[in-house]
């Protein structure tokens, strides 16, 4: 939710101005902070990294890589909404649900290949 109190599907993707008629906002500004860094969501940017790429930069990857893995009630809190359902962790860690390890192609068969993650933006 924005602060102007609609969501983002109201927001203009590129302009990011509210659509609500007779609402004044002129930026989605988020409602709520990012569990791993205390900052809002539009300070954080997405990008698409392979496995080999955070190997060769010395960051996580694979099973180091999924989200407050160190911490688990918060980690399967994160991956399912509940505390103590771990299906999701298990699933990515077993193998069936884990991202390919090398360049992929999109649906629409361009190469995927670049980075994948969450990066947060800093001033």
């Amino acid at each position: 939710m924005c602060r102007c109190k609609h969501s983002h599907e109201t927001h203009d993707v590129v302009t990011r101005n509210c659509k609500t008629r007779g609402c004044g906002c002129t930026f989605f500004n988020s409602s709520f902070l990012c569990a791993a860094c205390d900052r809002h969501w539009e300070l954080h940017e997405t990008f698409f990294e392979t496995e080999a790429e955070r190997k060769r930069a010395g960051l996580p990857y694979g099973e180091a890589y999924i989200p407050f893995n160190e911490m688990p009630n918060l980690r399967n809190a994160a991956l399912t909404g509940r505390e103590d359902d771990e299906s999701r962790y298990l699933a990515l860690t077993q193998g069936d649900d884990m991202p390919p390890t090398s360049s992929r192609r999109m649906a629409d068969g361009s190469s995927a290949s670049g980075h994948a993650g969450f990066r947060p933006v800093y001033d």
